[in-house]
């Protein structure tokens, strides 16, 4: 689910830096036509204004994507990480049963030779 939610982060980033591209491409045409048309600066001034402000908006989204998809990422590797550790431990744990099995199964022994003796006396 992490990894989904990655790839799909990862996916509005991408359609935010086109999105991004796009309003830089408009920017430029509108300069382009500025020179061409009756465009007067303060209209000029406003759309580049604009342009930039959408720009800015769109790189901190951009960047909040990056952040959170690096965030999850980390929490992954932590979780792999505790994982590992877990299963070392039943390992260990395992192994601690296994010897613990084999005593109890000489303990028995030891006490059926007993009774086995005392019954003999």
């Amino acid at each position: 689910a992490l990894q989904e939610r990655n790839t799909n982060l990862m996916r509005m980033a991408e359609q935010l830096a086109e999105s991004r591209k796009g309003c830089e491409n408009q920017l430029s045409e509108a300069l382009a036509s500025a020179s061409a048309s009756e465009i007067t600066l303060s209209e000029l001034s406003t759309a580049l204004a604009g342009a930039m402000d959408e720009i800015a908006a769109l790189n901190s989204i951009i960047v909040a994507y990056k952040s959170d998809i690096g965030n999850k990422d980390q929490a992954m590797s932590d979780t792999q990480r505790k994982l590992a550790e877990e299963a070392a431990l039943n390992v260990a744990l395992l192994g601690d049963k296994t010897d613990l099995n084999s005593q109890l199964q000489k303990l028995q022994e030891m006490h059926d030779d007993v009774a086995t003796s005392l019954e003999s006396d």
